[in-house]
């Protein structure tokens, strides 16, 4: 209710003791009371409920609710606002009342304001460090510029996932450079350097074209591949376990790793005339076409006889699988367990490949098995004798005495060879063993004559927390594309190098097994998670983007022209740098990798190739001839040469030519260069191994 006359109340409430206090003028009087009716009042709405005008107790602080604001009201009156009492009072009959902001509101206001705050001290603090860091670059002069430059090269980033610096095999003192074949200077699009090739008389440069595959023999057995490991898209799949004990690597011997000098059939085709120059494997065949796309350190043995070169691989460097090489999560991390680190994954990967093509294939059923034409060509390595002549002995005798040396539970692996000759180019004929792991068993016909060959291959996956790639005993029933595009991000080498195998053993089909471990702390227990079979044109072109197959063959071919530019004959090798993408080449000893890497001497492999052994002798000895003629007869003119107008050194500065190794003191006066090039060995010397060591 309102006061309609606040002086009578006030004057009953009060005590007798203050009769005179409205009198005294504390208060309004009644005299005065008719002068409020020309002053403004504060607007109000009639439907406001009013307890109050005016509060004169100090004694209680006064409250100001928000909520229940009038709302024609001043914000700053303190009229016409409710008691403590009725501040939370909200059913009072003829009230209006404002609602309360929510807290969702208030806090967007208030994330608005700091975030702006934050921008705006965000771009002040970018300002103020860009301004910092150019008056630290800026140079006070030439020298200050160089020892910052320099500082910068001294310090040290930290990787957390480190190329290894160590190379596949360390160069040795007595070793000779020769040359440096850097990938983009060959290997690349846009390369400096040119090639040209002359295929069927007509040249062409940067380029050559995929030769068609010519199969000259085979060896071996072919066993028929299972079905039973294969998945589809989109159908669940239960994980098989490995079985190490049956298929283990110690029962079934593999033999992929052999040099080309140790295979006696391609010593045996060496010696016949069957056109090809070039005779090696497709593990370094493969190596050499995927070059550009390596990480890691490999190397290749070369010897070279005349027109004929061997490459070779060396103690098992380009048989053993790596895990993620082309990786930005590489394990090259110096804190992880001795089973994550990067060579004992490569160690796992490559037992996991041998037990996996064990297990995929027939063993017991001998129907599904095919003899090649020949024997397989390192029966002997494990006991087994060739030798079907008669002896003294007889056949019985002869049985029994293999059995004795033939090793209890040991035998090949299941995989086949066969013996390839590729056309390159006029100047390029190459001979490659390539290896096979089974044959597609087609269901209607079994005995079919016709098979389609097979290559199979195992991806591993140690732990996907630390490789950071997705599940595969999870997701690879689902996302079994997304995964494998992984994979051939994280090991683009591995996975090229395999379809490179395929294409060149002349397989149909390829087929990769997904295998995990059960358990990620140990290597003991593995399990396959699927099998995925793609076909190898449509895997080349489509997954590993070869769009055209030519590429990898250039490749070879430069490569191959690189190597046959060696004039002198002897053993080589080419080491893939582990920092920079080059491949350099060294002359060796004719006597190295014979004893750690069980490789035949260069001397004994002359004596294994017949028909290069004879041309190599006539050359050495028209070689003796000539030096002898020009040592006799040609002393006052020591820079010309009867035979081929060419002198035996050459200063690189000045061409100053020399015959005899004592001339070359005389050199000093002229030219402070004593790096001398020499015809006889195309390796540039210096001055001192030419006066001190014999040529």
């Amino acid at each position: 209710k309102t006061l309609k006359n606040p002086t009578s109340i006030m004057s009953t409430a009060l005590s007798p003791e203050l009769p005179d206090l409205f009198s005294s003028g504390w208060g309004p009087t009644e005299d005065s009371t008719p002068s409020f009716s020309g002053l403004p009042f504060t607007p109000f709405s009639k439907r406001d409920s009013i307890n109050f005008i005016a509060n004169f107790d100090d004694s209680q602080p006064q409250r100001r609710p928000q909520r229940h604001r009038s709302k024609f009201g001043d914000e700053s009156a303190h009229l016409g606002v409710l008691q403590a009492d009725d501040e939370f009072e909200d059913d009072f009959e003829g009230g209006i009342t404002v609602k309360k902001k929510s807290y969702e509101v208030i806090a967007k206001y208030r994330r608005d304001r700091t975030g702006q705050q934050n921008k705006l001290s965000y771009s002040q603090k970018r300002v103020a460090i860009a301004e910092q860091q150019r008056l630290q670059n800026a140079p006070v002069s030439r020298k200050g510029t160089r020892r910052q430059v320099q500082n910068k090269r001294r310090r040290k980033k930290y990787i957390e996932n480190p190329r290894p610096v160590k190379p596949s095999m360390a160069k040795r003192e007595e070793w000779i450079d020769v040359h440096d074949i850097w990938f983009r200077e060959s290997f690349e699009h846009n390369n400096i350097k040119s090639y040209t090739f002359r295929i069927d008389g007509e040249e062409v440069h940067n380029m050559v074209y995929a030769p068609r595959r010519k199969q000259l023999t085979s060896a071996g057995i072919l066993h028929g591949v299972l079905t039973k490991y294969d998945t589809k898209s989109g159908n669940s799949y239960r994980a098989e376990p490995l079985d190490y004990e049956k298929y283990s690597d110690f029962k079934y011997l593999n033999f992929n790793f052999k040099a080309a000098i140790q295979d006696p059939y391609i010593l045996e085709l060496a010696n016949k005339n069957t056109g090809a120059n070039i005779y090696t494997t497709d593990n370094v065949m493969s190596a050499i076409m995927c070059c550009n796309r390596s990480k890691y350190s490999f190397d290749i043995v070369i010897d070279k006889l005349g027109d004929k070169i061997f490459l070779n691989e060396r103690n098992k460097v380009l048989s053993s699988y790596s895990v993620d090489e082309t990786s930005q999560n590489r394990p090259t991390k110096k804190q992880a367990s001795k089973i994550n680190k990067y060579e004992s994954l490569a160690q796992e990967a490559t037992y996991i490949n041998h037990v996996f093509k064990e297990q995929m294939v027939f063993h017991a059923n001998l129907e599904h098995r095919a003899k090649m034409k020949r024997q397989h060509p390192f029966i002997n390595e494990i006991g087994g004798n060739n030798n079907n002549k008669k002896g003294k002995r007889g056949k019985k005798q002869r049985q029994q005495k293999q059995r004795q040396q033939r090793p209890s539970n040991q035998e090949p692996a299941a995989q086949a060879f066969t013996y390839n000759i590729y056309d390159v180019t006029d100047n390029i004929q190459v001979i490659c063993r390539c290896a096979i792991d089974g044959y597609v068993v087609d269901p209607r016909n079994p005995r079919a004559k016709q098979k389609d060959w097979c290559q199979m291959f195992a991806l591993n996956q140690y732990d996907s927390n630390r490789s950071k790639t997705q599940n595969w005993l999870k997701y690879l029933d689902t996302r079994d594309s997304t995964i494998l595009s992984q994979e051939i991000t994280n090991n683009n080498f591995k996975i090229a190098r395999m379809g490179m195998k395929a294409h060149l053993s002349g397989s149909k089909y390829l087929k990769l097994g997904f295998v995990t471990r059960s358990n990620i702390h140990s290597t003991e227990k593995h399990l396959i998670c699927g099998v995925k079979t793609y076909e190898t044109p449509n895997f080349l072109r489509n997954k590993l983007r070869i769009r055209s197959i030519n590429e990898p063959w250039t490749i070879f071919a430069k490569f191959m022209k690189s190597v046959q530019e060696l004039r002198d004959d002897g053993r080589y090798i080419a080491i893939r740098d582990p920092l920079k993408q080059v491949i350099r080449m060294y002359k060796c000893k004719d006597e190295d990798f014979q004893k750690d890497d069980n490789l035949p001497t260069f001397q004994n492999l002359k004596k294994l190739v017949k028909v290069q052994r004879k041309k190599n002798k006539n050359n050495n000895n028209m070689k003796m001839e000539m030096e002898d003629d020009d040592d006799a007869s040609h002393k006052s003119s020591p820079a010309q040469s009867p035979t081929n107008n060419k002198p035996k050194y050459v200063c690189k500065n000045c061409d100053t030519a020399f015959w005899v190794k004592g001339e070359a003191t005389n050199h000093g006066a002229n030219c402070n260069s004593f790096n001398m090039f020499c015809y006889c060995c195309s390796i540039t010397y210096s001055a001192q191994y030419i006066f001190k060591a014999a040529h």
